[in-house]
């Protein structure tokens, strides 16, 4: 049930949507400036309509505990069905904006890529009543060769780290181009 390219696909949907009104609306501001809670929020209620979606749920082994427990982004499970975390998809979603207001360089864009993922796709792992888990990039870039690049290097780190369990499925819309993005992609990774 959980092929990654879908969910891609499901991901992209939801954004495709949400810039085609805002082109519309002939908004200033675009997905680009959005937070990254802000585009999981977005994500939560577009995916609704074909998921269940439960946002920042406590993973499975931190029942019990009081303080700190380790949350997951989204969990997405079957329509209809009653959430069982070994049946659902724990999906820890990121976003990279490589440019900021102004089109300026965005000086934490490598950063985005790296900051305390690792450390989540540990915790997915470690939790032996996952069974299904991924991460989801939204990316927002200048161009197709920017994506392709940072893909790799991304790439390159969770399989160092041994976190993948299969292909990257990658979707790209075009942006319109408010402050020098051009393309608005998702990228998923099935994560062991």
């Amino acid at each position: 049930m959980w092929v990654p390219v879908v969910v891609a696909e499901q991901l992209i949907g939801v954004l495709d949507a949400r810039e085609a009104e805002l082109r519309v609306e002939q908004a200033v501001h675009g997905l680009d400036v959005e937070s990254e809670t802000g585009l999981q929020a977005l994500l939560a209620d577009g995916l609704r309509a074909v998921h269940e979606v439960a946002r920042e749920l406590h993973y499975p082994s931190a029942e019990g505990k009081l303080s700190h427990r380790p949350r997951c982004d989204l969990v997405l499970s079957a329509r209809g069905e009653v959430r069982r975390p070994e049946a659902a998809l724990w999906l820890e979603l990121k976003v990279a904006q490589q440019l900021r207001a102004g089109g300026h360089p965005n000086p934490r864009y490598a950063a985005q890529w790296r900051r305390a993922i690792v450390a989540d796709l540990k915790k997915m792992r470690s939790d032996p009543s996952i069974r299904h888990a991924a991460i989801a990039f939204v990316v927002f870039t200048d161009g197709m060769g920017t994506l392709a690049k940072d893909l790799g290097l991304f790439e390159a780190i969770l399989a160092e780290e041994a976190l993948l369990a299969g292909f990257r499925a990658v979707r790209s819309i075009p942006l319109t181009d408010r402050i020098g993005h051009t393309l608005l992609s998702v990228a998923v990774w099935p994560v062991t």
